[in-house]
This record gives C-alpha cells, structure tokens and sequence, in this order.
C-alpha cells in the first residue's frame, strides 16, 4: 500500500508554569498556549510563532480541503492541543497518523515489567533521527523551550519545522516497513487519536466527597488491622512495615517464615505482593500484613491519588493520560502524572543554602487502567452534567478468540448464545451439571457464582500456558482464590481434557494450538494478530529464552486481537 498524500504537523507550547505546556486543558483557562506550530508537505515546511487560532485553523483546513493524513509524533498531544483552542470540529474531520506509533507496529518486541523503564526501547522522535539520520539530527539538541530572546525563539522556529518535516519522511519510511494487513491495524488504531485527544482536555468529573471518604475509610481500616496485629504479633512495634529491609527481617528472620519467593535484583527473599500473598495462605501474620498493605496502598493509590489530582488540576476533574498501543499486545494504559521541574534549596558546608531545580511529577490524572471494581471507589467517578456513565465489555473475548484460533470444538459450541464457558468449566472442576450450576448462579447462590468464578479462572488463565506456580498466584492475587499448587495442577489438567484443541492431551507438553503457533513463530520470527498486528519474536528458542518465545507465540495472537478489537469498536 503506498504512503498516503500527508502533511507533517507539530506543535511546541507555553504556559504560565513550564509544566503547564504538557497540560493543553490549561488553555481553556489562558493558563498556557501554542508558542509555534508548523506543516510540512513533501519538502517544504512553514511555521508561525505564536500563531492565532485561526492560523492553527488553516492548517487543519489545508489538510481537510487536500484530502491529506495529517502526521504526528505522539499526534494525541498536538491534537489535545488544537481541541484545546477551540478546534475540536478540525479535529474530529482530519485523518490523523502518529508515526510514532507507525515505528512500533514495524519493530515492537515483547518488553514485560522484568525490562528496567531505562532498558527499554525509547519510540522518541529524537531517538529515531539517531538511529535513522544520525547526521540530521542536530536540530533536537535545541531545548530551551521557555526561553523569550529573539535568537532561542528562532531556533525553537527551526525546531518545530524540522519536528514537522522529519516527521513526515519517518511516517514514510515507517509506512514502508508495513505490510497491508499492518497498515490496516495502524489506520484503525490512528481513528481514534481524536478521541483520545479529547479525554486529555475533558478528563473525568470526580468526586472529592468521595474520595475522602473512601481515604477515611481505609484509613480506620488499616489502623483496625494494625491493632489486631500488635495484639497478635507485638514484636512488629517499631518496625517500619513500609521498609522491604524491615519486612524481610520481620518476615524471614524474626517469624522464621519459608521464602516462597526472591527477588530478581537483590537475590534477597521477597517482600512483594506477590510473596505477601504466598505467605498469606499459610500463616495469619503475613495475612494481617498484606490486608494493611492493601489498605494503605489503596488508600494511597485511588483515594488520595484523586484528592491529589482533583487539588492540583483545580476544576473538579482528574486526567488520566491514555497512552495508545502503549502495550507490546496495543493494550491502551493511563498515565497518573506529567513531568516537572521545581526549584528546592541545598545547604552544603561550602556554599551554604542554594537554589537548584530539579525534576520531578505533577498528578494530573489517576490510573484508571488499574482501577478497582468496587462501589465504594466506582463512586470517585461521576458523569458530567448531561451525561450518564455506561461501561461495555465484550462477553468472553479472549475465550471466543481462542476458540476461532484453536479450532477447539467444545470451545466452539460454548460460544454459542445461551452457553456459560465459566460456567461449565466450573462445573468440570466442581464434578456438577452445567446446566444446574448454571441455574443456580442465575438464582443468586453464592456457592454457585465461587464455583462459576473459579471456572472463569480456570479458562482465562489455562489458555495461555501458565506454571502451576504462576497460576496459583494469579488465582490468590487477581481472583481471590483461596487455593494451593494440588487444586492448580488439577484444574489444569481438567482444563486439558476438556479443550483438547488448545494445548493437546494432558501431559503432551506443547499440542494444539500452541505447537502449531510456536513452530509457526519459530519459522517466521515473529506473531501476528488476526487483524494483522505483530510483534518481533528474536533470540535463542533452544535455550533460557525459549519460554517467554514460545509464551508470547500464543498469547499474542489472541490478546493482541482484543487490542485491535477495542481500537475497531472506538474507530467506528
């Protein structure tokens, strides 16, 4: 498919603090502005300082009249900005591309949580032109952006129109990188940059009432679990439990506890969630410790995050920033805060007390990726005036697809409508009849909705070949399952003897879909969604990386889809 007619086009903002220019809400309150904005097309490049809103409006307007794509870097904050300003109708006409995102579709490799944030590959447009054209790539090392002189304003101009123009060949090349199936996912994606770009202006209407509440409420709770601790355990008075040193000695020294985990940095026995959920099922100590923790973080996390937020954005609304395809599987998550700087004093034996800036983070927003189901935080968040708040989710998404991807036949028939997937799994780990299982959920026993939670477990996490350890917990952490490593591996295996077609016979290692996706994998060097989405699968599928290889292999596929699927549902 060849690259489209496009314009490059980029933005540099102002505002009243640095911070501010990361923030285009600020704009609907004269708080910040466009400083510079510059097009590009084919070769040629114009920009305006301190352009009028109208200027920005021609801009949109020559792409609209031209029928041109018009291309961004990170293009959700340049159109963030023009909503900002009163352009939103612009907006919501152009076609957009983030050629940003368009290098991702062409190299992305798995990177999980184990990759240090400093480790990973930076998509910056900055560390493109050093990678891709290394010699042209003076013009970023300009980043004086608050400067006012005549001399910084015309190399923040030069700057912002070789943003544009450089923008443009790298969405080309990029572009080039793609097949046609690629392209599609990357167009689909790139329809829903306006979208996106109008929920960092709007942001969420929140509840402070709310939120205090809620702190107040965790904060009882977490001092009514402390109590019971010091009665149970009086040892822990003075002990810092905040402090992983502290809690390792508490934990493994003074209670003498089996480490069920180590961490991958230190070596050292674990003192993460994870551990405390371990230690939790087998001694009431650890289960008070991680019950506090839970408190206090959740406290710290939703309630006074939105306190926070709320206080400092100062009109009643947090914004989350959603990051497009911010996932190796495009998965779109939310950023909490915004970079900034702030000038703190030093005192030193030889200079005495000085002055210094130094970086830091404002809380514009909250991690609404992560928020948690229950009513009592669900209530932080309220409809605008006008509005109602709905949520939509895809009934057995990653199931369905993997019964289209496996070919499974019983899969398949639980697809149909009428069926319960969770609910006839939980009745094979329960030894019941589905169908009674399945009535009885719907009459509100609660035996009846545990049983049917743990088949959704079972059929949510088995798909994707998961260690008895790991799934164990998954099941304590993410479920809440009370469960050991005997219930796990026997679930497994009725997990296998049900679904024949996803991983072969129990005791077959790799069968089914999954042999037949990592050979496939193997063989072509990289996993690719329905939709035509892939990832880059490199290195040594002999040796200590073959598990995460042959992991991603399947899993991609069929979370990758769910990616593309939400994308196709906000494009349309």
């Amino acid at each position: 498919m060849i690259f489209p007619p496009s314009m490059g086009f980029d933005l540099e903002t102002m505002g009243d603090l640095p911070e501010y220019a990361l923030q285009p809400f600020r704009a609907e309150t004269g708080k910040a502005g466009i400083k510079a904005a510059s097009i590009a097309v084919k070769d040629q490049t114009a920009g305006l300082l301190y352009p009028e809103v109208e200027k920005v409006r021609r801009m949109l307007l020559k792409a609209i009249r031209d029928d041109l794509y018009v291309v961004g870097w990170n293009t959700a904050f340049d159109a963030a900005w023009c909503i900002a300003v009163g352009l939103e109708p612009e907006v919501f006409q152009v076609k957009w591309l983030d050629a940003m995102l368009l290098w991702r579709h062409a190299v992305v490799e798995p990177e999980g949580e184990d990759v240090p944030r400093p480790k990973r590959k930076s998509y910056s447009l900055a560390s493109a032109m050093h990678e891709f054209y290394p010699d042209q790539a003076g013009f970023k090392d300009f980043e004086d952006f608050q400067a006012t002189d005549e001399q910084s304003l015309d190399l923040l101009l030069y700057r912002n129109e070789q943003d544009a123009l450089w923008t443009l060949r790298l969405a080309e090349k990029f572009w080039g990188m793609l097949n046609d199936q690629q392209i599609r996912a990357a167009l689909i994606e790139a329809r829903c940059i306006p979208m996106i770009a109008k929920t960092r202006v709007m942001g969420i209407v929140s509840s402070a009432d709310a939120a205090q509440d809620l702190a107040d409420k965790l904060a009882t709770e977490a001092i009514s679990i402390y109590r019971q601790l010091l009665k149970d355990a009086p040892e822990v008075q003075g002990i810092n439990l905040g402090s992983p040193k502290q809690l390792q000695a508490l934990l493994y020294e003074t209670w003498g506890l089996m480490p069920a985990r180590f961490s991958r940095k230190t070596k050292l026995p674990s003192t993460d969630k994870y551990a405390l959920f371990d230690l939790a099922a087998i001694d009431p100590r650890a289960s008070m410790l991680k019950k506090l923790r839970e408190a206090k973080n959740n406290r710290t996390k939703y309630a006074k995050g939105t306190i926070n937020s709320l206080a400092y954005n100062g009109d009643g609304r947090v914004r989350p920033q959603a990051k497009i395809f911010s996932t190796y599987t495009s998965r779109i998550t939310y950023g909490s805060s915004d970079k900034a700087t702030e000038e703190v004093e030093k005192t030193t034996k030889k200079l005495g007390t000085v002055k210094s800036i130094r970086k830091c983070e404002v809380p514009v927003g909250v991690a609404l990726h992560q928020w948690k189901r229950g009513k009592e935080y669900r209530r932080l968040i309220m409809a605008p005036p006008g509005y109602m708040l709905c949520e939509f989710d895809f009934a057995g998404q990653e199931f369905r697809w993997m019964a289209v991807a496996s070919g499974d036949e019983t899969m398949l028939s639980l697809c149909a409508p009428g069926e319960d997937a969770h609910g006839f799994m939980g009745a094979r780990v329960a030894s019941c009849d589905y169908r009674e299982l399945v009535a009885m959920v719907k009459s509100g026993d609660a035996d009846a909705a545990f049983k049917r939670k743990a088949g959704k477990f079972c059929n949510l996490s088995y798909q994707y070949r998961v260690s008895a350890r790991t799934a164990t917990t998954k099941a304590r952490v993410e479920y809440e399952l009370d469960v050991d490593e005997i219930f796990i591996k026997q679930t497994q295996s009725i997990y296998r003897q049900a679904y024949v077609g996803v991983g072969g016979h129990p005791g077959q290692r790799n069968g089914g879909y999954w042999g037949r996706q990592i050979e496939k994998c193997k063989r072509m060097g990289f996993a690719e969604t329905f939709a035509g989405r892939r990832v880059q699968l490199v290195g040594n599928w002999a040796g200590k990386e073959a598990w995460p290889l042959e992991s991603t292999a399947i899993n991609y596929p069929i979370q990758g889809t769910g990616g593309d699927q939400k994308y196709l549902a906000l494009a349309v």
